[in-house]
């Protein structure tokens, strides 16, 4: 099957209820009232609330549940032994809003016009999650973090509450006129872990009577620049992980650099110190959301949005094409063996071409028989499919 997009995310995790598929959320509609097939034995009863639980840029590998040797995400890990774990979650385009649109539609996003750009919301032909739930009588609430799924944008359709970490477009617009290196810290004081449960725990004390209900909380302290609060420590630094003498080219990172800082294991650590942080912020809520009386009968959701370039799965094989952009005026093709290289650290695409050829094809007909109707990027990776000499 040919995937757009490695997976840089996560799976997902249920409380007191049998599990379903996440492939993508839409499938939660399964699960909440939609007319299934006739079960062989009784069916367990549907969630009552849904809480769909988001983390921008969130690495599956990075956890301590998959073996990260880091103690990033303990409250996370205590929590994952009463759900369950979907290991090969892959997600369909690096964007944070193309990839929503992919899990709140079930559609791949040459279906659903959202390629590149990452101010674009889903087209209203189409029927999202939230929507669904709030015509089948849920009541449906949001906090959110990240400015391209901002109401400004259309993302606040078909949700009843739909708060934002910051106060309003004024509060952007006064970060855009700021010098590009003071940019990233006067816009993460807007965005912050600690900023999103201010606004959600007030939120979720109005709503605990609700018999119906789907809430959906987005986190983005993992995003770049890996910034930390003031007040708050990175642990990671200078501890027994804390190795290695590899250089970071920040070659047009404007505003992602911190400091004077170029060695690798000091953004890993800042990072990882993000994904703490994180963590210990999604604690904080589960615990009130337990206070508060609503985990029972509750279906609990933990995702993340994106992860890197475009690529063709097998299986065994993933071969990733590197468009042209700004900073790379021909296309690449990458390889990876994932049996033997799960995190993709060896390009072996010139000790395999026919590997490289065979998958390099099917991704071009995939491209070329999606839908018409959508943005000049998918052009791009058609042009760079027969640079490469993949297409027919």
């Amino acid at each position: 099957m040919v995937q757009m997009e490695s997976v840089h995310g996560i799976a997902m995790r249920c409380c007191r209820l049998q599990a379903l598929a996440l492939l993508p959320l839409a499938a939660l509609a399964l699960a909440c009232g939609a007319a299934p097939e006739p079960a062989l034995g009784p069916a367990a009863d549907p969630p009552r609330r849904v809480f769909l639980i988001t983390v921008d840029t969130l690495r599956a590998d990075h956890l301590g549940w998959h073996g990260y040797p880091r103690d990033t995400s303990p409250r996370l890990d205590e929590w994952v032994e009463r759900g369950v774990v979907f290991e090969r979650a892959i997600v369909q385009w690096p964007k944070t809003g193309p990839s929503f649109a992919s899990m709140f539609t079930s559609l791949y996003p040459h279906t659903t016009g959202l390629i590149h750009d990452a101010a674009q919301t889903i087209p209203e032909s189409y029927v999202a999650l939230p929507g669904w739930f709030q015509e089948r009588g849920f009541t449906t609430a949001a906090v959110i973090s990240n400015p391209v799924l901002s109401r400004e944008l259309g993302w606040g359709r078909g949700f009843d509450r739909y708060e934002q970490t910051w106060v309003d477009q004024a509060t952007l617009d006064a970060v855009d006129e700021l010098p590009v290196e003071q940019r990233p810290m006067a816009f993460r004081r807007h965005v912050w872990a600690d900023r999103v449960n201010e606004l959600a725990a007030p939120l979720l004390a109005s709503l605990a009577s609700e018999e119906r209900l789907f809430v959906w909380l987005h986190y983005t302290d993992p995003h770049v620049p890996y910034l930390l609060q003031p007040g708050t420590g990175n642990p990671f630094l200078d501890d027994e992980h804390y190795v290695g003498d590899e250089i970071v080219d920040l070659t047009g990172a404007e505003g992602r650099a911190l400091g004077d800082q170029r060695e690798l294991r000091y953004y890993v650590a800042q990072y990882d110190a993000n994904v703490w942080v994180t963590d210990r912020a999604i604690g904080a809520i589960l615990d009130q959301i337990g206070e508060l009386g609503m985990e029972d009968g509750s279906l609990f959701v933990l995702t993340a949005d994106h992860g890197e370039e475009l690529n063709i799965q097998d299986g065994e094989w993933q071969l990733v094409l590197r468009p042209p952009n700004r900073d790379r005026e021909k296309p690449t093709i990458e390889l990876y063996h994932l049996p033997s290289d799960p995190l993709q650290l060896r390009d072996v695409a010139s000790e395999f071409p026919e590997v490289s050829d065979r998958l390099g094809r099917r991704l071009s007909r995939w491209i070329r028989d999606s839908p018409q109707n959508v943005t000049p990027h998918t052009e791009a990776a058609r042009k760079a499919l027969e640079a490469m000499g993949y297409l027919e």
